[in-house]
């Protein structure tokens, strides 16, 4: 690679005195599969605006740079070592001599430059180069196109919740200890002591609330248990709050199947 790390750093210097003031140098360049709860975030509009690169905290690029495919997962770039690495800035550096000119360049239409959006920060994917100058020279705005990410406040809520009752459907024996969630899925399969009961993941907390009452006091479930005998209705989906009375059945046979598994 032309130019080594010293002069690259010292071509940067140069041009920008303050260079060597800026705080962020030995700070990681985040990937977005660094942000945790990634998957409760959802794409929702791509837009054409002024940013600030110094909230530019990461990047996403394949095989290279801070891709952490084959690495730790400790592992973390830091932003000096971007310098080091950018793969043309030996151009920029034979081209331009001074900041003006390299911000001028940053400024070019020539090839896209984009942005992935969380909250106030973003993650470049695209014009990787002028943006990690952008964010060296403390340029103030950068014209990008902008893809907004927005967190999923009730699908976090839902998963969220069901992982915190898990391990008591787990002690109760209506879902398996290997049972892994979908995002994809609003249903929760209860393995019942008769089949499996498919119920919206939003009833988990009272499921576990009524299980509790109803080890309890069993009677409590017999008017409900008594209504689904003589119903038509099928006790195989829970998809509305109206028919929670349908867990009665199924749970009090389930604590009467535990109860005996366990003596």
């Amino acid at each position: 690679m032309k130019y080594n790390a010293i002069e690259r750093e010292s071509w940067l210097e140069s041009i920008h005195p303050h260079y060597k003031d800026q705080l962020f140098h030995h700070e990681p360049v985040l990937h977005p599969s660094h942000i945790i709860h990634f998957d409760f975030f959802e794409k929702k509009e791509i837009v054409s605006e002024y940013i600030s690169p110094s909230k530019i905290c990461g990047l996403e690029y394949a095989w290279a740079y801070n891709c952490p495919a084959y690495k730790s997962k400790e592992w973390r770039m830091k932003w000096i070592e971007m310098i080091h690495s950018l793969k043309r800035l030996h151009w920029v550096i034979d081209n331009f001599k001074t900041r003006a000119e390299v911000v001028a360049h940053i400024h070019e239409n020539k090839e896209p430059k984009s942005v992935m959006q969380f909250g106030d920060h973003y993650f470049t994917t695209g014009g990787q180069h002028r943006l990690c100058l952008a964010k060296f020279l403390d340029v103030d705005q950068v014209k990008v196109s902008v893809h907004k990410y927005v967190l999923d406040r009730d699908l976090f809520k839902r998963e969220m919740t069901l992982n915190r009752y898990l391990p008591k459907l787990e002690e109760l024996g209506l879902v398996s200890k290997l049972y892994k969630t979908n995002l994809d899925y609003n249903f929760i399969g209860l393995d019942t002591a008769d089949n499996i009961t498919f119920m919206k993941k939003e009833f988990v907390k009272f499921l576990v609330g009524r299980c509790e009452e109803l080890q309890s006091s069993p009677l409590k479930g017999l008017k409900n248990s008594l209504k689904v005998y003589f119903s038509t209705e099928k006790t195989s989906h829970i998809d509305y709050e109206h028919e929670l009375y349908k867990l009665d059945p199924i749970l009090r046979k389930q604590l009467t199947f535990m109860n005996r598994k366990n003596k």
